[in-house]
């Protein structure tokens, strides 16, 4: 029991010396040479990114950080909210500036660009990953490390989302396509042979040689012919390629 009691104020101090050391880091970025400013700054930041991040990734922000740093995000959090609709930058800029005191000695945006800076350094490589992928894609040029990934690893491809064909899927799409426009053509010209003579009553080459007109008619109804099945067929095959490749 001695060293449960011991260890619970040393952990508290160690969570007290790495919240310093973030505020200090982002005093250093913001040079105005007070900690309770740079307290201000990582707060309203803090709550503006998680206001706009879905649960999964307030949770995962959460969890990476220590435990007072982890206390100023979650505090007055609401999450039956919901992520907010902010995509604009200078959007998220005026949010941040909304949160802080008129005494701040800078921008929303400088406010943003110093906190950023400092998650881009203390969090893990992968949490930073996630976070920008969970962001809007405008929202991620903030962070200092660059725009970030179109999606993290554990989520879908937007082109997978909602029923979109990824680039793997538009290979049997594309095949099916061809496919059905040559068994179009092969049927078509088929049905064109066959109708022959049921539409002028002359059968074999001579009787287009001998009626140029009627073999141009008949000529016109089989592209026609051709034309219709091939639309039918590419058509389905579209249709059945699309529903499998979302299951």
């Amino acid at each position: 029991m001695e060293s449960d009691v011991t260890k619970g104020p040393h952990s508290f101090d160690s969570a007290l010396q790495t919240a310093n050391e973030w505020l200090r880091e982002i005093d250093d970025r913001l040079l105005c040479g007070d900690r309770q400013t740079a307290y201000e700054a990582l707060r309203a930041v803090l709550h503006v990114l998680r206001d706009r991040l879905p649960l999964e990734g307030v949770l995962g922000l959460s969890a990476q950080s220590p435990m007072l740093i982890r206390g100023v995000l979650l505090e007055g959090w609401r999450p039956q909210d919901g992520p907010s609709a902010i995509r604009d930058p200078q959007a998220f800029g005026d949010a941040v500036a909304d949160l802080l005191p008129r005494s701040f000695p800078g921008t929303g945006l400088e406010a943003v660009d110093a906190v950023f800076s400092v998650l881009e350094e203390r969090l893990e490589p992968g949490e930073v990953r996630k976070i920008k992928a969970w962001l809007p894609e405008p929202l991620r040029p903030l962070w200092p490390g660059g725009p970030g990934p179109r999606f993290s690893p554990d989520m879908p491809s937007p082109s997978t989302r909602r029923g979109e064909p990824s680039k793997a899927r538009r290979g049997p799409l594309s095949w099916g396509f061809l496919a059905g426009v040559v068994l179009m053509v092969c049927g078509g010209a088929l049905l064109w042979v066959l109708a022959t003579p049921v539409l002028s009553g002359v059968s074999g080459p001579a009787g287009l040689l001998a009626d140029p007109d009627q073999g141009l008619r008949r000529l016109a109804l089989g592209l026609s012919i051709v034309g219709l099945v091939t639309l039918a067929v590419t058509g389905l095959a579209a249709v059945v390629l699309r529903r499998t490749g979302r299951t």
